[in-house]
């Protein structure tokens, strides 16, 4: 099994319209790319916050840096 470099990751993610429906940009469970991420396979939970995006894969958290915003 090849070893994971989270650093090295970019992750893409769709936001459907029912994500959004209860949105909270305030609390990092609630943040719609949070609902999304965590619709992905692979990915056990997710929170998104203004700093940072932790994602658990299995039973280990990694750090990935906050989402840009898309125009």
């Amino acid at each position: 099994m090849p070893a994971h470099h989270p650093e090295s990751d970019q992750i893409t993610v769709a936001i459907r319209s029912d994500d959004v429906g209860v949105v909270d940009f305030a609390d990092p469970v609630k943040n719609p790319i949070a609902v999304a991420l965590r619709r992905q396979r692979g990915f056990a939970d997710a929170r998104v916050s203004e700093r940072e995006v932790p994602i658990r894969r299995g039973k280990l958290w990694y750090r990935y840096d906050a989402p840009k915003l898309v125009e």
